[in-house]
């Protein structure tokens, strides 16, 4: 049940994602295309096949240093003053940044913890409790940080 609503979720994103990005220029497209690897990233966590586990750890590693090396970027990607264009982030972001940084600091640490799991990992269930961390840091930021669709 929890994959499948976050592949519906990570699916609903990538539509709405594509329709928003036309027109973006400057630091919105910059972040809306860190966005899309993010999804991109956390999709193929998601999807990802344990058939091979040597495999399946390469693939783990790899995406999670993706998710970490862009929430390590994520607040330098909303500068006051960002939400116009195509950009769906709403001014709650500058009104409330102390808790934009909080999730943005967990979903940097959850995936830099992955990246470590996910190296010894054998299966979905060792890496599951700290996957299910960075996808609700992911609902938590689009509920409270981003229009509503």
């Amino acid at each position: 049940m929890k994959r499948t609503i976050l592949a519906v979720s990570i699916g609903v994103f990538a539509v709405g994602f594509a329709w928003a990005h036309s027109g973006a220029t400057g630091i919105v497209k910059e972040r809306m295309m860190a966005m899309k690897e993010i999804a991109a990233a956390t999709k193929s966590i998601a999807q990802q096949d344990w058939g091979n586990v040597e495999a399946a750890r390469v693939e783990i590693k790899k995406n999670a240093e993706v998710l970490n090396k862009h929430a390590s970027e994520i607040v330098a990607l909303f500068p006051q003053g960002s939400i116009k264009g195509p950009s769906e982030a709403i001014p709650a972001i500058w009104e409330r940044p102390e808790e934009f940084q909080r999730i943005v600091t967990v979903l940097e640490t959850a995936s830099a913890q992955l990246a470590d799991v996910g190296v010894i990992a054998s299966s979905k269930s060792d890496i599951e409790p700290v996957f299910q961390q960075i996808a609700g840091t992911c609902k938590g930021c689009h509920q409270d940080f981003r229009q509503k669709k």
